[in-house]
């Protein structure tokens, strides 16, 4: 269920790809946060019903990580977005699966595509992520702000190659869509004036 923060945000100021880095952040391999133990139940409940040419939607929320005090989700812009997401997940999905808050770890991610690829109940996989995004060229560390085991994780190429060699994924043949809009709306709101 996705609920707003309680706490009220200045929606002029926008949330800017940022570049700070908290020390107890985990990135790289160390960055794939716990499989749910529900992970497995919560996927086949949700593709019981389709056959061999379904489309199932995957949605990582992660609009709960604050940064600099405040969450994506206090951004009205956030909002919105989210209701675009949670639409086409309805229009397009034959079965979705919308995963937010504890529940956005790479490795539910990562074991929610490799469950889509071995269980072919689904012919294509439309997967979309909504997170913070966040750039340190000095550090050289990047990625996408997701869940960690106790702390958040900053979520990049390496920690998705680590959990799919774990998992033994060569190929996601059924991945057809992903989208990826990374939290930028400060820059977004210059260019719209």
């Amino acid at each position: 269920m996705i609920s707003p923060t309680s706490k009220a945000s200045n929606i002029g100021q926008g949330i800017v790809l940022n570049s700070s880095i908290r020390e107890d952040w985990v990135t790289g391999i160390d960055a794939t946060g716990r499989l749910s133990e529900d992970t497995k139940e919560i996927f086949l409940k949700s593709v019981e019903n389709i056959n061999n040419t379904g489309v199932l939607v995957l949605a990582f929320l992660s609009t709960d990580i604050e940064i600099l005090n405040e969450s994506l989700f206090c951004d009205e812009r956030t909002r919105i977005v989210v209701d675009e997401i949670l639409r086409f997940a309805e229009e397009v999905g034959d079965a979705s699966i919308i995963l937010t808050g504890n529940y956005c770890t790479a490795m539910n991610l990562v074991y929610l595509l490799w469950l889509a690829e071995e269980d072919r109940r689904a012919s294509e996989v439309y997967l979309v992520i909504l997170a913070h995004g966040v750039l340190n060229e000095t550090l050289q560390i990047h990625g996408m702000l997701m869940h960690g085991e106790n702390n958040v994780a900053v979520v990049n190429g390496k920690t998705l190659e680590h959990l799919a060699k774990k998992l033994r994924i060569e190929y996601l043949n059924r991945l057809k869509f992903v989208y990826l809009p990374f939290c930028n709306m400060g820059r977004e709101k210059r260019n719209l004036r």
